[in-house]
């Protein structure tokens, strides 16, 4: 996973020995692995020892504390259009679904040009998706001061000042075709964790919780590779697979 071009991050929370605490996953196509701490921050992500030594391009929904490793890092826009939903629905500016619809656009365009064989868009179309994308955010900053309520007004602010300041971690999919839209499948990953919640509702310590991670950890990257779990699990202590 170290050496790979992009991987997805992605993290929830869930209660153990009745205290809030994290799970993290770090996946891409053929992996996953898991991680359980008791806080969310830098020392977390430390501990877990994969982004001090990563040195790609790692996708997430905006957490700011990944931008402190030296590496590349890419805004998940699916979480973005769903702040641009809300923002229109809230304030009725038309800005925020110009960018909604113009995301949408590039990422149409990506797949047009990804079935067509292509690596890459031209150096002249790139300027021109920044310069729309810059001038519905300069359109965004004009109508700001309009918006009547005031608790509306600042949400906005926060999420044009976040367009405008994160402009090239959100078209880092389109620069880079590696880069995917989305950290759906990190999310997807994710999914079995909140599901543990809804079954039993908590972990009883937190070395349970680490086994439930390293075991899923096993498990879902098999599934990955059409191997079995069952023969996967056993293969830890019987040997025989190797899940690379």
């Amino acid at each position: 996973m170290l050496n790979n071009t992009v991987v997805n991050i992605d993290e929830t929370g869930a209660r153990v020995c009745g205290k809030n605490m994290t799970f993290r996953n770090y996946s891409d196509e053929q992996r996953v692995l898991y991680t359980v701490n008791p806080t969310k921050g830098k020392q977390a992500i430390e501990d877990d020892g994969v982004l001090p030594q990563f040195v790609g391009i790692l996708v997430h929904d905006h957490n700011t504390v990944n931008y402190n490793y030296d590496m590349g890092n890419a805004e998940c826009n699916v979480h973005l259009i769903r702040y641009l939903k809300a923002n229109s629905d809230n304030t009725h500016h038309d800005w925020s679904d110009d960018m909604l619809e113009f995301l949408l656009a590039v990422k149409r365009s990506k797949e047009a040009a990804l079935g067509f064989g292509l690596s890459g868009f031209e150096q002249t179309d790139m300027e021109k998706y920044r310069k729309r994308y810059d001038d519905i955010i300069k359109s965004g900053f004009e109508v700001l001061k309009t918006t009547q309520s005031r608790f509306y007004q600042k949400e906005e602010k926060k999420l044009l000042n976040r367009l405008k300041n994160y402009r090239d971690n959100h078209l880092l999919f389109a620069l880079n075709f590696h880069v995917p839209f989305d950290n759906n499948l990190s999310e997807r990953d994710l999914r079995m964790v909140k599901t543990k919640g809804k079954v039993s509702g908590s972990f009883r310590s937190l070395d349970g919780a680490r086994y439930f991670a390293n075991l899923m950890t096993i498990i879902k990257t098999a599934i990955k590779h059409n191997i079995s779990p069952y023969s996967a699990v056993s293969s830890v202590f019987h040997g025989g697979i190797c899940l690379i």
